[in-house]
């Protein structure tokens, strides 16, 4: 099979940087659930994410929290922290375990977990944090629309107007979705500004960052990391602007067929402080659904 591989990829914070099918970027900051990629010709797969805060209060940003497939009748979430709910039932995968669920297949290796189903085509990987990426062949041209625009075309989808295209795709439950703000810039000085620089191109062209240079342009991703660093507030002190941001890096190289394993030794994101986010998160979300709030109130509020 030929694969072909763009991705979708929504980092920590920042407007959401997305990367669609057809190469095209563009940043959403939306705080909701919106439609990743559907099926608009057949109906046979639809994928949503939901969104949640972790920007600040004047400058509200978001990242994913979750990712809801639908394939025909059968249905599956995944959640941040390696989590999967199963209508209700949540299960936990730690690194070689599989499941299987309806027609899903769900496995896990190392930082990544991979998302299949007999009736389809395409496999979802989800870092358990906040970068989702779906690897769909060309034979769905034609077929996809969504935040990920259409497979297989040659140019890239041209949106013109951004925050019409993340509205146009919306799925909002309570009627409480964000019309999103896309700031130009996160930081709040220029010595802030040349701080975060010089901390992602000290991170992006790193000697273990540099086997995937001539594959995936470094500079692509320079501008989305200053935006992070300056303006990511959730779990700051554990750089989840500055890391989510290197995790999504990674994730375009392999998807080119270049290993990235063990990138995080010797940085600041070790794979243990992952886990302390997601094991944190998953608590606060548990203590603010105990205290009944709704999801979209949790999402606006960040967990």
């Amino acid at each position: 099979k030929q694969w072909y591989q763009r991705r979708v990829a929504i980092t920590a914070g920042g407007a959401g940087h997305f990367h669609q099918f057809s190469g095209q970027t563009f940043n959403y900051p939306g705080i909701c659930h919106y439609v990743l990629a559907m099926d608009c010709s057949f109906g046979d797969f639809y994928i949503y994410t939901g969104t949640s805060q972790c920007g600040s209060v004047e400058v509200p940003l978001a990242y994913i929290s979750s990712i809801t497939v639908f394939v025909r009748r059968d249905a599956v979430v995944l959640l941040r922290g390696f989590e999967v709910n199963e209508f209700g039932v949540m299960r936990h995968l730690e690194p070689g375990q599989e499941l299987y669920y309806n027609s899903f297949r769900i496995w896990r290796e190392s930082e990544l977990m991979y998302l299949e189903h007999d009736n389809t085509n395409f496999t979802l990987t989800w870092d358990g944090m906040t970068t989702a990426s779906i690897l769909m062949p060309k034979s769905y041209n034609g077929r996809v629309c969504g935040l990920c625009g259409d497979v297989g075309l040659e140019q890239p989808n041209h949106i013109t107007d951004v925050q019409d295209h993340g509205e146009a795709h919306e799925i909002d439950r309570y009627d409480e979705c964000n019309v999103a703000a896309i700031p130009d810039n996160t930081c709040t000085s220029d010595i802030q500004y040349e701080q975060a620089e010089q901390h992602c191109r000290q991170n992006l062209y790193s000697p273990i960052m540099s086997r995937c240079h001539d594959a995936v342009p470094v500079e692509d991703f320079i501008a989305s990391c200053i935006f992070d660093v300056c303006g990511v507030k959730w779990y700051q002190s554990l750089n989840t602007g500055l890391c989510n941001v290197l995790n999504a890096y990674t994730q375009f190289c392999e998807n080119k067929g270049i290993s990235m394993e063990n990138w995080r030794s010797g940085t600041v994101c070790p794979f243990s402080e992952m886990n302390r986010v997601a094991y944190m998160s998953r608590r606060r979300r548990k203590r603010k659904r105990s205290a009944g709030l709704n999801p979209m109130e949790i999402m606006r509020s960040g967990d």
